[in-house]
């Protein structure tokens, strides 16, 4: 839980953070991953590193029960077009990579598709943004619930305990989500605590 509330408040801490990657992850065999924006690196029990997979701007990172590690490939066509695009990729266990969901234009915003926020039972989490937002759950099954709303501020990365609680920066706020859908500010002002953390 420590580890999980220092990443979500490591994101916040400073403009030169703004979209940090996020993603770290272990799997069964005790191997940690996580990004640079530029690589994925391997990190490995006897402390040996990596790249697992070169050349992709990669924010966040899930691996799934079976070992396969998935991440997104974003970019900005440049100040010409003003175009973002997306793949989403799965290297498996055995190292072999592929793309889910091809390259095409845009952000990821189709959760039918894959999201990142994964809780044990293989529950799939995320935020719809708007003048209302909504923390919505996906189970295995496809079942689409809402697991609470209101008037967020600016809702940014989010992550998910193993049994359920969500935890998502609120503008510069750190809430958490409950599997009943209670919400609860875990700390306010993330930014004036900067301050006394980085001096």
């Amino acid at each position: 839980m420590k580890t999980l509330i220092f990443f979500l408040l490591l994101a916040c801490f400073s403009p030169a953070f703004a979209h940090p990657g996020v993603g770290i992850v272990m799997d069964s065999r005790g191997f940690a991953y996580y990004t640079d924006l530029k690589h994925v690196w391997k990190l490995a029990p006897d402390g040996t590193k990596s790249i697992a997979v070169r050349n992709v701007h990669t924010h966040e990172l899930y691996i799934d029960p079976q070992d396969n590690l998935y991440g997104e490939h974003l970019w900005y066509e440049g100040d010409a077009t003003k175009k973002w695009g997306h793949r989403v990729w799965r290297l498996s266990a055995n190292g072999t990579l592929t793309d889910i969901i091809p390259a095409r234009q845009g952000f990821l915003d189709d959760y039918d598709d894959f999201h990142f926020i994964h809780d044990r039972h293989g529950n799939m989490y995320w935020a719809d943004r708007g003048d209302s937002s909504f923390i919505r759950k996906r189970s295995p099954a496809g079942t689409v619930t809402m697991l609470a709303g209101g008037k967020f501020r600016n809702i940014r990365w989010m992550t998910v305990a193993a049994e359920g609680t969500v935890y998502f920066v609120d503008m510069h706020d750190l809430l958490s989500v409950s599997p009943n859908g209670a919400v609860r500010t875990v700390v306010r002002n993330l930014a004036e605590r900067q301050k006394a953390f980085l001096f």
